[in-house]
This record gives C-alpha cells, sequence and structure tokens, in this order.
C-alpha cells in the first residue's frame, strides 16, 4: 500500500492562485423555465467568467436569493407559478433586493415589469447570445 502524494508547495501555490478569481466572480441568477433556453444561458454566461445559478421561476428564484444575493438576475416574464412581473413587483417592495438589477427577456414586446423593479436592460426573444452578453457586461462588468 502506497502513501498518498502530497503535491509540491509550488503546485499547491498553483492550484490556490487559480481558486482565487472563483471568489471574485460576479453571480448571475437565471429565471428561466425553458431548460434548453436556461442552459444555454448557464454555458454562455460560465464561459464568459460568470458564476450561474437557475431557478424556473420567480417563487424559485426568492428561495435562491434567500440562500444567496446574486450580482444580477436574468428573467423570463412568463413562466408558471410566479413570473417575472411578480418577481420584480416583490424584489421593489424589498429592501434586500432593490439593488439587484435585472435583466427582462420576453417575446412579447407590450408586457411591462412592475413599477419600482430595477430593470437595466430588455431583451426581446428571440436574441443573439452577443446582446445578453452585452447587457450582462454593462449591467455588472466582468
Amino acid at each position: 500500500m502506497t502513501a498518498p502524494t502530497v503535491p509540491a508547495p509550488l503546485e499547491m501555490s498553483f492550484i490556490v492562485s487559480n481558486l482565487l478569481p472563483v471568489a471574485a466572480m460576479k453571480t448571475v441568477l437565471i429565471v428561466e423555465d425553458e431548460e434548453a433556453l436556461s442552459y444555454l444561458l448557464e454555458c454562455v454566461l460560465r464561459e464568459a467568467g460568470y458564476r450561474t445559478s437557475h431557478a424556473h421561476n420567480g417563487a424559485e428564484a426568492l428561495a435562491c436569493m434567500e440562500a444567496a444575493l446574486p450580482d444580477l438576475i436574468v428573467s423570463d416574464l412568463m413562466m408558471p407559478v410566479m413570473d417575472g412581473v411578480e418577481l420584480c413587483e416583490v424584489m421593489s417592495r424589498d429592501d434586500h433586493y432593490l439593488h439587484i438589477p435585472v435583466i427582462i427577456m420576453s417575446a412579447l414586446y407590450d408586457l411591462k415589469p412592475a413599477d419600482g423593479c430595477n430593470y437595466v436592460a430588455r431583451i426581446h426573444k428571440p436574441f443573439d447570445l452577443d446582446s445578453v452578453l452585452t447587457a450582462v457586461e454593462s449591467s455588472i462588468g466582468h
């Protein structure tokens, strides 16, 4: 039986230095009921250097935010259980959520989010991924 190998100090510093930027990564909460679209957004945002989490509707998003506040929310408006408009209404009444910017995604051109919702961009579906990345970067940086 051989003893487990312990990384050399140089290897350990390399491992630790690669972990440090993770703490500085911005977190984007994706609120989208369509699994394929949510997965695509998560892949693109992670590739761009963001940490992501996912909720299927506004109620799940609120539960996620109780655990950890995101730096940004990218939310669909039309979803089951609690839609994006209701999510924005709840957020606009709670001081813990007022500072979180929201990017709204919708196929409907005339649907407006709630008054007081801190939405910083509106993206019409279907959209190109570059417009999503541009909106995220201009909202919270990189």
